[in-house]
């Protein structure tokens, strides 16, 4: 009964990516939250940067429906990310760190989110809220910047959540720690730089987003 519920409430637009790298304590929970969701994606990959940690096994025999991609070896973040996004069959690319545990409604709040808006064809991303795992009254971070000494940060890191984000509209660079990117935006936008490797790849992309989408 349970998995035809999830089927029935799987919205099909919806590609999870995760990558991963000797994720074995961590990525167990992010599948779990993702097994819980008042809304499943239609898929999940994950993307493996050579883990030598036996997590994919054990994902293989907790998770079978889960797709595994083994790069051959590590790309670093922002290439595994691009890998991952071509091989989505879905619109809507949920990307996720490893180390994330999602919120119920995670899939269904990011999916609603998207569908308020008229103008669907200038949407590269969808942003969600991201809070410490030991502190969950408090945001990591809605998005990030990069000051004018080139250094970045996280939007409203430490602030204390009263309901003071819950209209917020717009946020002027994308953490891809987690985000929700539409495949058309994606395919405009191009896809990250993989020279960055890891950090600043999301800011990049961020501004290329703004430069063709906006």
């Amino acid at each position: 009964e349970a998995a035809k519920r999830v089927d029935k409430c799987a919205d099909k637009r919806v590609s999870v990516i995760i990558v991963t790298f000797n994720g074995e304590k961590f990525i167990h929970n992010n599948l779990d939250t993702l097994a819980n969701q008042t809304v499943a994606p239609g898929e999940i990959i994950i993307v493996d940067n050579v883990s030598t940690d036996g997590s994919l096994e054990k994902v293989e025999q907790t998770h079978p429906d889960v797709k595994i991609i083994r790069n051959k070896k590590n790309y670093h973040y922002a290439r595994a990310v691009n890998i991952g996004v071509e091989a989505a069959q879905g619109d809507l690319v949920v990307i996720l760190n490893q180390d994330l545990e999602m919120d119920e409604r995670f899939i269904e709040k990011l999916v609603q989110r998207y569908d308020q808006e008229e103008n669907k064809e200038k949407i590269a991303g969808v942003v969600p809220q991201m809070r410490f795992m030991k502190l969950r009254g408090f945001i990591n971070g809605i998005g990030n910047f990069i000051t004018e000494k080139d250094w970045g940060s996280d939007n409203y890191f430490c602030t204390l959540d009263i309901g003071q984000f819950d209209r917020l509209k717009y946020v002027g660079s994308a953490c891809f720690g987690a985000i929700m990117v539409t495949k058309s935006g994606w395919e405009e936008v191009g896809p990250l730089d993989k020279k960055y490797k890891s950090y600043y790849e999301d800011a990049d992309w961020s501004i290329r987003a703004h430069m063709t989408r906006m």
